[in-house]
């Protein structure tokens, strides 16, 4: 199984919404997938108050499927945590960014999906419990990621960029990520994740939930959900963000715990 980030985006999006397109990298095509695919949280950035919508041919209805009102610059999940989220396999999803935007605004929607079997991406994760038994030591790394302007991901570094204290040959589960500047998301990408992005909600004000978010799915899904990757691999693995065109430095700590 593995986990994958999904990033949306509208410029100057209306208030009676704007469709938003997929990031470079990303589709609004769900992959084809092998077993269920799951939404396990969905998270916007919004510069005014306004809502995101999320359809498609499996929704509740073709009319609205699933829609929230979101509060300017509150970039926590809007779904049920826990509650699963299913859909197809190769759907086509419609995804409709709502906000009383000025021309230059860029609107984030961020959808973290879990996919069972995917031919050819295989990521490592484990249980809440497993990982319970197993840590050893805790520990973090610190990053600091120069964002870009035009929305998406950007600013991607090492994760050992700027401390370099792993512990040889170790694996780590990491836990969560939490950020001192807003941005829609901080992602980890690396051969241990099937080199394809994950992500956690980049608000600032809610540090003990992005600190443990891997966990907090883990427990509240009973799926394998929390990353491991190994320090071998720390050359190959690199923290970004999506940020909108506010740009800025987005400091980063990566919560870490050694196994066993």
């Amino acid at each position: 199984m593995h986990l994958r980030l999904n990033t949306y985006t509208a410029t100057a999006a209306a208030a009676a919404g704007s469709a938003a397109a997929a990031a470079v990298g990303d589709s609004l095509t769900i992959e084809n997938g092998k077993g269920a695919v799951r939404i396990l949280a969905l998270w916007a950035q919004l510069q005014t108050a306004g809502f995101i919508q999320v359809n498609s041919a499996s929704a509740h209805d073709t009319t609205r499927g699933w829609r929230a009102r979101v509060a300017a610059a509150q970039i926590t999940p809007e779904n049920p945590i826990g509650f699963d989220w299913q859909v197809r396999p190769q759907e086509l999803l419609s995804v409709v960014i709502a906000e009383n935007a000025v021309a230059g605004d860029i609107g984030s929607v961020c959808a973290l999906m879990q996919y069972d079997d995917l031919p050819g991406v295989q990521g490592r994760y484990m249980t809440y419990a497993d990982v319970q038994k197993k840590v050893a030591r805790l520990t973090t790394l610190e990053c600091s990621i120069t964002a870009g302007a035009g929305g998406g991901y950007t600013g991607e570094e090492l994760i050992t960029a700027e401390s370099d204290l792993l512990r040889a040959n170790s694996d780590y589960a990491v836990l969560g990520i939490t950020c001192a500047l807003p941005c829609a998301a901080v992602t980890l990408k690396g051969p241990d994740l099937g080199n394809v992005r994950i992500g956690v909600p980049g608000d600032t004000a809610d540090h003990d939930l992005n600190s443990q978010w891997f966990a907090m799915l883990s427990r509240a899904y009973g799926l394998p959900c929390i990353p491991i990757i190994n320090s071998g691999n720390r050359a190959q693995t690199f923290v970004g963000v999506v940020q909108n065109e506010t740009a800025g430095t987005v400091p980063v700590t990566l919560h870490l715990g050694l196994l066993s």
